[in-house]
């Protein structure tokens, strides 16, 4: 089953583009990024409503987001 208004995309997190340059209602799904640099991760979390983004973080282990 396909539908035609969902794409998918990956990014390295250094590569990740900012909110504000976001297309609005995309979803953002940070996985796994306890060990990278979460500075993409915080603008998210604090600025991505402003940009109409939803964003989620999964994580595979116990712990926090250093936000």
């Amino acid at each position: 089953m396909s539908i035609n208004e969902i794409d998918y995309f990956t990014f390295s997190n250094s590569d990740v583009i900012p909110p504000s340059e976001a297309r609005p209602n995309f979803i953002f799904i940070f996985d796994d990024v306890a060990c990278d640099k979460q500075n993409a991760v915080r603008e998210y979390f604090s600025m991505g409503r402003h940009s109409n983004v939803d964003c989620f973080s999964v994580r595979h282990t116990r712990g926090y987001l250093n936000i």
